[in-house]
């Protein structure tokens, strides 16, 4: 998954199969994240915030 957003260092996030996962272009997978599958969008901004980076949240997808 090659992104524009990648230039700018926006990490992208989805929800696959209930579960938040981040995309890690290094291993050209999705990742899980550590939060509940109960964690909003907003939820989600908020954790990666606190970290100082930018998210940008995919579509949902049911297989990974």
């Amino acid at each position: 998954m090659t992104e524009n957003d990648d230039a700018i260092d926006v990490l992208t996030v989805a929800r696959i199969q209930g579960q938040w996962h981040a995309w890690s272009a290094a291993l050209d997978e999705w990742l899980p994240i550590p939060l509940t599958a109960e964690a909003t969008d907003r939820d989600v901004e908020q954790f990666y915030a606190a970290r100082g980076i930018s998210i940008r949240i995919a579509e949902s997808r049911h297989t990974g």
